[in-house]
């Protein structure tokens, strides 16, 4: 993850979120170089399942809201890039 830092020039990323898949794309300062990280993570149920003891993401600027996630054999994930230079 933190080799995104050499792309900090930040893309739109569609489909994460609610099935356990984060993403974060980027572009190099220079347009050279195009990355795209993908992390498949897990909530505990019992996280999940009591909302009461989950952390308030709510004012948080780069978190997501866990609530309404719906966890699927997360096994792989179809990658599409378009619309680059």
């Amino acid at each position: 993850m933190g080799k995104m830092l050499n792309t900090p020039q930040r893309f739109a990323v569609e489909g994460t979120g609610t099935f356990g898949l984060a993403a974060l794309a980027g572009r190099s300062a220079d347009g050279k170089t195009v990355q795209v990280f993908i992390s498949n993570y897990a909530i505990p149920s019992s996280v999940l399942s009591a909302p009461h003891s989950a952390p308030d993401t709510s004012k948080e600027r780069f978190l997501a809201p866990c609530a309404g996630i719906v966890y699927r054999d997360n096994a792989g994930y179809n990658l599409v890039v378009g619309n680059l230079p």
